[in-house]
Formats: structure tokens, C-alpha cells, sequence
């Protein structure tokens, strides 16, 4: 991992504390079912983050339209 990201995983993320992002994600089917594909696979631990990022969604909603699935999200720290 990133050795800026593992400093600042290791202290919560305290130094982006107030950071705020909305966004949304459109997500063709090809990709969703790369990812649900990926997800699913054994990993080795050398390969595993160990950081939960689901700690700092705020809100998270999805939509379904034909052939995309949309991911709206607040996430904050």
C-alpha cells in the first residue's frame, strides 16, 4: 500500500478531518460485473488494504436504469 495512504489510514484519516465529497457513479454492467467478479476472488493477504473506507459514507443510494446501476454517495471524515 501506499505509504501515504498507510499514515494516514493508521491515524483514521485525522488529517483530512472535514473532508466532504458528494459525487455520483455511473456504472456500465460490463464493470459491475468485472468488480462483483474481482471482489469475489481469494486474495492473498500481502493484497488486502485492511483500511474500511465504509466508516466514512455518510449516505449512499442506488438507482438502476437499463444496462447502468448509479451509485449517489456522501462520504465525510
Amino acid at each position: 500500500m501506499n505509504p501515504i495512504l498507510q499514515r494516514l489510514a493508521a491515524n483514521d484519516f485525522a488529517d483530512l478531518k472535514g473532508l466532504a465529497i458528494t459525487g455520483t457513479i455511473p456504472i456500465k454492467e460490463g464493470l459491475i460485473n468485472e468488480l462483483i467478479t474481482e471482489f469475489l476472488k481469494p486474495k492473498p493477504p500481502s493484497q488486502s488494504s485492511g483500511i474500511n473506507f465504509t466508516q466514512f459514507v455518510k449516505k449512499a443510494e442506488i438507482k438502476a436504469e437499463t444496462g447502468t446501476v448509479i451509485l449517489n454517495f456522501d462520504i465525510g471524515i
